[in-house]
């Protein structure tokens, strides 16, 4: 398992590449951006800074 350090730098490099690249210009960005939120969110949960998803209204 990776440390605390190692998963923080490892959020950072991907929110930076994130930032660069958005908006996406292309279909391929399109994907590229999901795939990023999608592991920027998975370490925020490892790190335990992931808030809890909004419910759906009516819920």
């Amino acid at each position: 398992m990776q440390s605390e350090a190692a998963i923080r730098e490892r959020l950072e490099r991907l929110e930076t590449w994130y930032d660069e690249n958005d908006p996406p210009a292309s279909p391929v960005a399109d994907e590229l951006e999901v795939e990023l939120l999608r592991a920027i969110a998975e370490l925020e949960w490892v790190l335990d800074e992931r808030e809890d998803p909004e419910e759906f209204p009516g819920e």
